[in-house]
């Protein structure tokens, strides 16, 4: 995945579990599953009609010396796969429709250091 930081802003008028989970996992690694299931049950109860559904991942790391914590949600999109090739004197298009993608360039990152 290529890197696409942009500016976190918590909006302080709306409760959230997100921000101070995160700073929890980082602070405390082994409270990554019940810090997730608050996170996500949060998340869950505040969907909209509009807001597609999706499986939220949490996953806690360490690059060198320094922690990082990704909240993922992922959706499933469709898409399609085509390649065109010459054969003879005519060019051909192999298509193949993918059903369940889940990471695709429309999704959102960001990044925050705590």
């Amino acid at each position: 995945m290529r890197s696409c930081p942009s500016a976190v802003v918590v909006d302080a008028t709306r409760g959230s579990c997100v921000p101070p989970g995160v700073v929890e996992v980082l602070t405390n690694p082994g409270s990554l599953v019940p810090a997730s299931q608050r996170i996500a049950r949060h998340l869950d109860a505040i969907q909209s009609k509009v807001n597609s559904s999706g499986l939220l991942a949490v996953i806690h790391g360490r690059i060198d010396a320094t922690d990082w914590l990704g909240v993922v949600k992922l959706e499933r999109q469709r898409g399609v796969h085509f390649v065109i090739r010459a054969e003879g004197d005519r060019q051909v298009v192999d298509l193949d429709l993918l059903r369940n993608l889940t990471l695709t360039d429309t999704r959102r990152c960001s990044r925050r250091r705590c």
